[in-house]
C-alpha cells in the first residue's frame, strides 16, 4: 500500500528590509535550554506508518524570501505524488 505523502511546511519570519532583520537578531530572546519541537516526532507517532512526512529544511529560515523558497520548494515536486480524482 501506498503512503499518503504529507509536505509539512514550517513558516518563519520575514522583514521588510535589513535593518529592521538585524534588530531581530540584536533583540531576541536567547535561551541555552534545549527546545522541544512539537513538529519533529509528534506527527509521526500520531499519523502512524499510512503516512510519510516530508519537512524540507527552509534556506534562511530567519529571513525568508520568496524567491529562495519558491526554487527550494520547487525541487520537491518530482517526489509528491499526484493525487487523481
Amino acid at each position: 500500500m501506498e503512503k499518503i505523502q504529507v509536505l509539512f511546511i514550517h513558516g518563519w519570519m520575514t522583514f521588510k528590509n535589513k535593518k529592521d532583520y538585524l534588530n531581530y537578531l540584536k533583540t531576541r530572546e536567547i535561551t541555552i535550554e534545549e527546545k522541544i519541537y512539537w513538529s519533529n516526532e509528534y506527527l509521526k507517532k500520531n499519523l502512524g506508518s499510512k503516512f510519510q512526512i516530508i519537512k524540507p529544511r527552509m534556506p534562511l529560515q530567519d529571513n525568508a524570501r520568496y524567491e529562495d523558497w519558491k526554487i527550494h520548494f520547487e525541487r520537491y515536486f518530482p517526489y509528491l505524488k499526484r493525487i487523481l480524482s
